[in-house]
């Protein structure tokens, strides 16, 4: 208990205290599904290392923010260069500064299953890139289902912005529903 209450702690400080002060924004606006978020809450088993530039989790790992959950054995959570984690003057007090938009790239790896309001894909590898909003999911076998269908095959592309799926390389595709025929002739308007 106490890890995963040392692993919320970390997140709270990576996550810095915008979280809790998020900037205005008009009453009409509304978050789109692929927007950025303040708070991803990851949770490890077994520990975790935090550098500079990266933090990993290992064992177990549970990763979630309000368009995602995921699972996986390993994740690598990268922050991008702008980031000022260095510590501040004495004046300013001691703690690392984050901006919480500061993770662009996350690394899931081994037994990756991840879910969102529109899909669930399960994977050995997953590659989050924040530029683009793209979900890349590799493997041996990628499962990733949909409304529309499933669609498994070795590396599946997933757009969090669009909504859109797409595939890599071979792909096997089953699509939900059924398609309309009739062997009758059209129906032509009764005169009145």
């Amino acid at each position: 208990m106490r890890l995963h209450l040392l692993a919320v702690l970390l997140l709270a400080l990576v996550a810095g205290a915008r979280a809790a002060d998020p900037p205005a924004r008009p009453a009409s606006a509304k978050t789109p599904a692929g927007a950025g978020t303040n708070v991803v809450m990851i949770v490890g088993d077994d520990g975790f290392w935090l550098t500079t530039n990266h933090v990993v989790f290992q064992k177990n790992v549970r990763a979630a923010d309000p368009q995602m959950y995921l699972e996986c054995e390993q994740l690598t959570a990268r922050f991008s260069s702008k980031s000022t984690n260095a510590p501040k003057s004495a004046a300013a007090g001691s703690s690392a500064s984050y901006d919480p938009g500061d993770i662009d790239l996350v690394i899931a790896e081994t037994n990756v299953m991840i879910i969102t309001a529109q899909m669930q894909i399960i994977g050995d590898r997953a590659v989050y890139s924040a530029a683009d909003d793209l979900l890349t999911v590799t493997g041996q076998l990628v499962v990733a289902l949909n409304a529309q269908g499933s669609f498994v095959g070795t590396n599946i592309v997933y757009n969090r912005r669009s909504d859109e799926v797409f595939g890599n390389g071979p792909i096997t595709t089953i699509i939900s529903g059924s398609f309309t025929r009739s062997n009758a002739p059209p129906s032509v308007p009764t005169p009145k």
